[in-house]
Order: C-alpha cells, then structure tokens, then sequence
C-alpha cells in the first residue's frame, strides 16, 4: 500500500525490486513513498544488499501479534531477532498491579461464580488482588479491535478516553464506542479495573492507544474533536481534557519508542515532528517555562520525563526529528519543509 510521508493510505502499489527484500521486525532498512517510487534508506548498517531487511507489519505490535499476520498474510512463522527477544516481549505484554506483574493464569474460585467451578483467574502477588482471565482476555480483544479502527474524529476521541482510563486520570470522560462491563458467567464485571493493568509506561497496549489519540495532533481535528466532547475551544475543560491529555500521550509514546524500537525508526522521527508541531500550537509561552505545568502533565504519564518544562521537551522533539527524518528530507517535501520550521526555533 502506497502512503503519504504521514503514513496515510494512498493506494495500492506493486515493486517489483522492493518485493525482493526480507522482512524484519528490527529492520535496517526504513522507506518512504515519493510519488510512485518507493525510496528505501539504510538505517542501520548493511553490508551486502542480502542483508537488507524492511518491516511488513506494525512495529507497535506484541510478539504474537506480529507473528499472527505475518502467517495470514506472508506465510511465514517469523524468527527474527525481535521476535527471538522474549524478555522484551514480556516487558511490553506484562500486566502490571502493585509494581510487579501479575501472576500467571491459574484455577480460583471468582466472587461473580461461588456456586461454580473454579475459573482461571491472575493474582496480585503483592495486594492478592484477583483478576478474572476471561474479562482480562475480553479487554485485550478490545484493544486489538481498537487498534485496527480507522483513523477519525470518534476513534481519536475514543483514544483520548480509553487512556484517561487506562491512567486513572481525574475528571474522567465518557468512552464513546467502549462499553463499561465484561459479560463473565451471565454477570458484569467493572471493566475499570482492568484497564489500569495495561498503564503502565512499558505496555504496547497503551503505547497503541497513546497513538490513536496522537492523530488528534492534527490540526483539522481540533474543532470536531472538541465538539464531540462538548467544550468550548480554549477553555480550561479543553485544555484539561484534550491539550494535557494528548501531551501526555505523545510522551508516553515517544518514550516506549524510544525504549523498544531502539533502532533509528521513521515512525519514531515523524511522531517527534508532529508532536513539536502541536506543541507549538496549542501551548502558550508561558506554559512552555513552567516547572508546575510540566508537574501536572508529569502527574498524567505512565512514563517519566526528565525534562523540567514543555521547553526543553520541545528541544528535544526537535532533535529526534532532525537526526531521524533529515536523510529522508530529500526525498519528501513535507518532511524537509518540517524540519526547516523545526529548526528555526532552535
């Protein structure tokens, strides 16, 4: 599928010297589409064109995940260093109560079926907090269908929602397209609780959800974005529920990319210009120097930043995207044009 230098869809296409490459899912070759022409650039280094691999699927994307549409769709059960790495795909997976992970499933009597046979629950190892695998696995169905949702106004919104939830953020707001409940045994169980299991800075999940509500970044969304939530552009529910949100989202995600796709990705360097971007717009001078601004957005993250104010995140979005994109600036106007803009306030 041919895209834009944003990774929207254009229309089919067929390469036949670019089909003759391998897949990776730790590729070390990255590529964009110029017009009709697929430029691929080296970003790790090669040293026969034997060796050149490009990625088929979604990086943001847990071992299993991966290795299910690769058979679907190449037929190939993937063995690649990434999928080898089963530590890592433990990190991203994990489901996370109390700081540590959540024991493996196993047999316990649950609350919602006293009368029943025991069904497979996960334990807290430190609040003994039991969770029901069933409901566990119906959340994780969610996500998966959360995430191949086209792009648009109501799933942006959903996004925005699901991490205020996966975060238990304050004020929360209403989840459009999601239900509330697990049907378990003829019973509802609160969902709520569940979500703070997929949290934590390391999830994929959340990483998935944080670039959802990362396309409101957009500027064209900022209007229907506000309307479907029912605030006025602006003002200090807007600013809450959608501008601090989304800055929490975009470091979320710059984090776990900058963590589990160490390699010099595209995706990583385009989500840094998109998110300076956004940045530029939506936040004030002010707020760009406030140490308590940046407390507040801190207060919202699964991950940690180190940077005292919005100013120096912003030093630092521009950075990424430069070192990342500028080899690709050639090739793309948008991107040279970004990076040219990107600069100027360095």
């Amino acid at each position: 599928m041919i895209t834009d230098s944003s990774g929207v869809p254009v229309g089919p296409g067929i390469f036949r010297r670019a089909s003759r490459f391998d897949h990776s899912c730790r590729p070390n070759l990255e590529y964009i589409f110029q017009g009709k022409n697929l430029i691929c650039l080296p970003v790790l280094p090669i040293s026969t064109p034997e060796e050149a691999r490009i990625n088929y699927v979604d990086p943001l994307a847990t071992r299993e995940q991966r290795r299910k549409e690769l058979l679907e769709r190449y037929f190939f059960y993937c063995e690649c260093p990434l999928c080898q790495d089963s530590e890592r795909d433990g990190r991203i997976s994990a489901l996370i109560c109390c700081g540590t992970p959540l024991q493996p499933p196993g047999p316990k009597l649950l609350p919602s079926n006293q009368t029943e046979q025991p069904g497979l629950a996960r334990q807290c190892c430190q609040c003994d907090s039991v969770y029901d695998d069933a409901c566990i696995q119906q959340v994780i169905t969610q996500f998966l269908e959360f995430r191949e949702k086209a792009e648009t106004v109501e799933a942006i919104a959903d996004a925005i929602a699901l991490y205020r939830q996966m975060r238990e953020i304050s004020e929360p707001v209403g989840l459009r397209a999601l239900s509330n409940y697990c049907s378990i045994g003829g019973d509802q169980v609160d969902r709520h609780s569940y979500y703070r299991l997929f949290g934590h800075p390391n999830s994929v999940y959340l990483a998935q959800v944080c670039r959802s509500a990362c396309a409101g970044f957009a500027e064209e969304y900022t209007e229907p974005i506000a309307k479907i939530f029912g605030i006025s552009i602006g003002s200090t529910s807007w600013r809450t529920t959608f501008v601090d949100t989304l800055i929490a989202c975009g470091l979320d995600l710059l984090y776990w990319k900058t963590l589990f796709l160490p390699w010099p990705a595209f995706v990583t360097g385009l989500h840094a210009s998109i998110f300076a971007g956004f940045l530029l717009r939506q936040v004030t001078d002010d707020k760009f120097q406030s140490p308590e601004y940046m407390e507040r957005i801190k207060s919202m993250c699964a991950s940690t930043p180190s940077e005292p104010n919005l100013a120096q995140v912003l030093c630092r979005l521009i950075n990424v995207a430069d070192d990342i994109l500028a080899p690709f600036a050639p090739f793309d106007d948008q991107i040279r044009d970004a990076l040219v803009r990107l600069r100027s306030y360095m």
